[in-house]
């Protein structure tokens, strides 16, 4: 039942990228934003049945999200993390660029190929205009 605004999502994506601090406030340690991009899932990566939640790129579980240790081909760095939500709402995280995005959908079914497309297409625009 956890639901919330594309514009609180932004906030933890902006506190994450700058070692937990918003708005001056330091909300969670350097230390422990540290170990949240960490593997915690060792050699085993995420398998989600059909869905391939990596985008065909090597993923692990952090602590919250996903970890792409060689980032993506969408222009990701390594130690990059992402996730999605049921009604196809995504994220990620990129602190080496400095880079967080947010493609928000309410639209079933869950990673549907056609907002797939689009999303990795709005990842691919966004690194092309660095």
């Amino acid at each position: 039942g956890l639901y919330s605004t594309t514009s609180d999502y932004s906030k933890i994506l902006r506190m994450l990228l700058n070692n937990g601090v918003l708005n001056g406030h330091q909300i969670l340690s350097d230390e422990m934003v540290d170990k949240m991009f960490d593997n915690h899932s060792s050699d085993h990566e995420i398998q989600l049945g059909s869905w391939n939640m990596g985008f065909g790129a090597e993923a692990n579980w952090g602590l919250g999200f996903m970890v792409h240790p060689a980032g993506t081909s969408f222009g990701r760095s390594e130690n990059s993390a992402s996730w999605g939500g049921i009604f196809n709402s995504y994220y990620w995280i990129d602190r080496e660029t400095g880079i967080a995005g947010i493609f928000a959908t309410q639209l079933f079914p869950f990673f549907d190929k056609k907002f797939i497309k689009h999303y990795n297409t709005f990842e691919s625009e966004v690194y092309k205009a660095l």
